[in-house]
């Protein structure tokens, strides 16, 4: 056990304190969309991956959409994140979830190159990330 002193100096070490806690880094998510709200097209699972600082939704990089780096912050118990994935074709969703612990919440919007959008709630709960991390991440 280190002691308080030693403690005290890691916490003022600037170092030390600049390092990012991995709030989402190296995890990933089942996701569930309510089957009910998904329009025909789009997906009702996804895992979504979160390694070297990017973001991937494993259904969406195989239509074709781009792994992005994604925004995080904590607030308070809960840690808010937000990305954007875009495909060749001009369709982009846009990603915001919540997460407590093991279990996350958010909302997809899926934007077409027209102007049409949805939006969807969705849930999920942490799983083991894959072994081999999705090309782009």
């Amino acid at each position: 056990m280190l002691a308080p002193a030693v403690l005290m100096l890691l916490a003022l070490d600037p170092v030390w304190a600049s390092r990012p806690e991995p709030l989402l880094e190296g995890t990933a998510w089942k996701l569930l969309v309510e089957r009910d709200a998904v329009p025909e097209g789009l997906w009702t699972t996804d895992l979504l991956v979160f390694g070297r600082k990017r973001f991937a939704a494993l259904e969406y990089l195989t239509a074709g959409f781009s792994p992005s780096v994604y925004r995080v912050e904590r607030e308070g118990d809960a840690v808010r994140w937000s990305a954007e994935l875009q495909a060749p074709s001009g369709h982009l969703v846009h990603f915001d979830g919540v997460r407590r612990g093991r279990r996350m919440t958010g909302n997809l919007r899926w934007l077409d190159p027209e102007g049409a959008s949805v939006e969807l709630p969705w849930k999920a709960i942490i799983r083991p990330p894959p072994n081999h991390l999705p090309s782009g991440l």
